[in-house]
């Protein structure tokens, strides 16, 4: 049987998790994104694996938008969950 991996992504702010954030941009080395209310990240994974994630967010007094930008490469092939504090 062949094992499917997947990373997911979950966005967390002052405590909050979300599986979403407005402006989302995704890019990978393999695999296919998916984006939903449950599930944010990408699927059918080959490692190693690298992906981009982009998104804006204001600051803490919304009084600016930050763009951020991570990469990031994983070589362990095992399902991963990454939590992106920001």
């Amino acid at each position: 049987m062949l094992t499917t991996y997947r990373v997911e992504l979950v966005f967390q702010r002052d405590g909050y998790q979300s599986s979403t954030v407005e402006g989302l941009i995704i890019s990978s080395t393999s695999g296919t994104i998916s984006t939903s209310n449950r599930f944010c990240g990408v699927e059918y994974v080959d490692f190693p694996f690298e992906t981009t994630v982009e998104f804006p967010a204001s600051n803490r007094f919304n009084s600016v938008r930050v763009r951020y930008d991570l990469k990031f490469k994983i070589n362990e092939p095992v399902s991963w969950k990454v939590i992106i504090r920001f």
